[in-house]
């Protein structure tokens, strides 16, 4: 039929359907590629851009549904946005056909503010939507990292139970712009731990504690129970994960502010 392909390669047929032959094209590698789940290498791309050193460098993972074709809108985004400055993934909680991830530098609230509304502004221009995604398609959300350097095990815990404290619940959904911003099922004390850490002095990220042994220190951390939490603390890196995803420019940008604005909040804990 028309919408099957033959092709060769390397000497051999190959012959597939209309939707595997984009997923092959997809998955070539080349500037118009999607690359799969987690399989784009990190490396210098996570280097922080900021001339605003006084406030966190942001990076966000913005889940995503095309209502076109997926491959020809990350072909239209790829001649705005080489692979160096965004990772674009598939990702295995989105629609197979439809659904992926975009991937962002960690990028100061200066460069937020030009980066930011022109993205979304790219996104919308190609029929791709967040939260307004069809029903059964996936659950889509924004995630929020930034780097642990900036919080004291002090801090950590007040962000924690600010936004898990029943008083703040309504203010918080309203924030997220989602009802259920974790697992129900789990409380406060399961959802941060506090525990003593070793890890390499000197080491990329590393904290400054004064406790050593030999090449290493022990550095007090912040441990919950992974992604079905407010924050996701790994091991150097604080993920927001209450946002529900949108490309509503006022919005999207709000979800940022709020996480500077914790970040403030919890300076005097960190001092102390």
């Amino acid at each position: 039929g028309m919408d099957n392909y033959y092709w060769f390669e390397n000497g051999r047929c190959f012959f597939t359907d209309a939707d595997d032959r984009d997923d092959l094209e997809e998955d070539s590698g080349g500037d118009d590629g999607l690359n799969g789940y987690h399989s784009t290498g990190r490396g210098v791309f996570f280097e922080e851009q900021a001339v605003d050193k006084t406030r966190p460098c942001l990076g966000v993972e913005l889940e995503v549904y095309c209502n076109d074709s997926r491959r020809q809108t990350v072909k239209n985004l790829r001649k705005t946005y080489p692979k160096d400055q965004l990772i674009m993934e598939r990702d295995g909680s989105l629609d197979d056909d439809q659904g992926f991830e975009i991937v962002t530098r960690p990028l100061g609230r200066t460069e937020w503010s030009d980066f930011g509304p022109e993205l979304l502004k790219k996104l919308r221009a190609n029929d791709v939507v967040g939260f307004n995604a069809p029903t059964g398609t996936g659950t889509y959300g924004i995630h929020v990292n930034l780097h642990r350097r900036w919080l004291s095990p002090l801090a950590e815990a007040r962000i924690m139970m600010f936004l898990c404290a029943n008083e703040n619940k309504s203010f918080v959904r309203a924030i997220a712009q989602r009802d259920e911003i974790y697992d129900p099922s789990i409380n406060i004390g399961q959802l941060m731990k506090y525990e003593q850490t070793v890890v390499r002095i000197g080491g990329k990220g590393s904290r400054k504690f004064e406790s050593t042994n030999g090449s290493y220190k022990y550095a007090p951390k912040i441990y919950g129970v992974g992604k079905y939490a407010p924050v996701n603390w790994k091991d150097n890196i604080a993920e927001f994960r209450i946002f529900q995803s949108t490309l509503n420019t006022g919005s999207f940008m709000k979800n940022l502010e709020f996480i500077w604005a914790l970040v403030e909040w919890t300076k005097p804990a960190a001092a102390t």
